[in-house]
C-alpha cells in the first residue's frame, strides 16, 4: 500500500528545457555578483560548485557546502555570499516562469492525491532553496499544499541518486520505503529510489525537450546500474497507478 508519493520538480511537474533555461539563468543571477567577479569566472565557480554539492557525503549541509566551494580561495563572508543568492531569488526568479510549462495532468494528480489523503513530498535534487522548490511547484499547480516534506538545499546533507537522499526523506515523513512511490524524469537520479526499497514511476513528457545532452553532462560522475522503473508513463497515468496501490 502507498502511503506517501515523491516528486521531482524539472521535467517531472514541469516541463521546459534545461540547457535554454541554465543560458538564461546563469547571466541572470551573474548580476548580483558583477562587483566581486568577472562573469566567466563566476559561472566556473557556481558550476563546479553546484556539480560538488551533488557529490555530498554528508559531512555537511548541502548550502554550507556549496559555500565553501563557490568561495574558495576568497576571504567572503558565507552569510554575505549567500544573501546575495536569496535576493535574486526573492526578487527576480520568478521571471523563469515564462520560460516552462505545467506537465499535463499536474492539477489531476494533484487533486487525486489530495482525495486519497496521501502524503506528497517534493523531492527535487537539493541545489535550490525551499522558496524556489516550492515557487517552481506552484508553477506546476501544486498550490495550497501542506507538503509531508520539501527537499531543499538547507535540510539536507545528500543529493539524488545516493540511497541517504531517499532513506532521510522516509524518516522526515515517518513512512517505510515500500509504501513510497518515487516519480521523476531521469532514469539514473529518480529511479534509484527503487535501491532504497520505494516503488518507481518514470515519466516521459519532458522528453519533448530534448534534454539528453544536458543529462549526460549532469550524469558524467556517476556509475553503476540503475534498477528498472516498475512503471513509466506519462504524468497523468500516476492517477492509475496511485488507484491500483493505494488501497
Amino acid at each position: 500500500m502507498i502511503k506517501a508519493v515523491l516528486f521531482d520538480i524539472d521535467n517531472t511537474l514541469i516541463l521546459f528545457n534545461e540547457h535554454k533555461f541554465m543560458e538564461g539563468y546563469l547571466p541572470s543571477v551573474f548580476k548580483e555578483f558583477s562587483d566581486i567577479l568577472e562573469q566567466e569566472e563566476f559561472f566556473m565557480r557556481i558550476m563546479n560548485a553546484t556539480k560538488q554539492v551533488a557529490m555530498n557525503n554528508g559531512e555537511i549541509p548541502n548550502d554550507e557546502y556549496f559555500l565553501r566551494i563557490f568561495s574558495q580561495g576568497k576571504d567572503w563572508s558565507y552569510s554575505e555570499i549567500w544573501g546575495r543568492f536569496e535576493n535574486y531569488y526573492d526578487t527576480k526568479f520568478e521571471s523563469f516562469k515564462s520560460v516552462v510549462e505545467p506537465a499535463p495532468g499536474a492539477g489531476e494528480l494533484f487533486s487525486e492525491i489530495k482525495r486519497k489523503n496521501l502524503k506528497i513530498v517534493l523531492a527535487s535534487n537539493p541545489l535550490w532553496p525551499e522558496n524556489v522548490q516550492l515557487m517552481r511547484a506552484e508553477w506546476a499547480g501544486f498550490k495550497d499544499c501542506n507538503f509531508a516534506f520539501v527537499s531543499h538545499i538547507s535540510n539536507m546533507r545528500y543529493c539524488k541518486p545516493d540511497v541517504k537522499f531517499f532513506e532521510h526523506i522516509c524518516d522526515e515523513i515517518d513512512t517505510a520505503p515500500e509504501h513510497c512511490l518515487m516519480v521523476g524524469n531521469d532514469e539514473i537520479q529518480d529511479m534509484s529510489a527503487k535501491t532504497a526499497g520505494m516503488k518507481t514511476f518514470l515519466t516521459f513528457d519532458g522528453k519533448k525537450y530534448n534534454n539528453e545532452f544536458f543529462l549526460q553532462n549532469y550524469h558524467s560522475h556517476l556509475k553503476g546500474n540503475v534498477p528498472k522503473p516498475d512503471y513509466s508513463g506519462s504524468l497523468l497515468d500516476v492517477v492509475n497507478v496511485i488507484n491500483s496501490i493505494a488501497d
